[in-house]
């Protein structure tokens, strides 16, 4: 078994919050001393599915709101 480390990922784009990221390394080359590791990260954008979640819940709390407000007669 071997323990490898990671000191630091520079990302070329930045990554903004709501976002999943995922690494997938592979292993291409061992030797005696040394070894290559290939990896691979993956964004999923899901901010706007969230926004848009967000939105329409509320735009629904707003319409049941409306539809339970009654009138009081003076």
């Amino acid at each position: 078994m071997v323990a490898a480390s990671l000191d630091q990922v520079i990302f070329k784009e930045p990554i903004k919050v709501g976002e999943l990221v995922t690494f997938r390394a592979n292993v291409n080359y061992v030797g005696r001393t040394s070894m290559e590791i290939g990896m691979k990260v993956m964004i999923e954008r899901r901010l706007f599915e969230a926004g848009k979640m967000r939105k329409k819940m509320r735009n629904e709390i707003m319409e049941r709101n409306k539809a339970l407000h009654v009138g009081i007669p003076e």
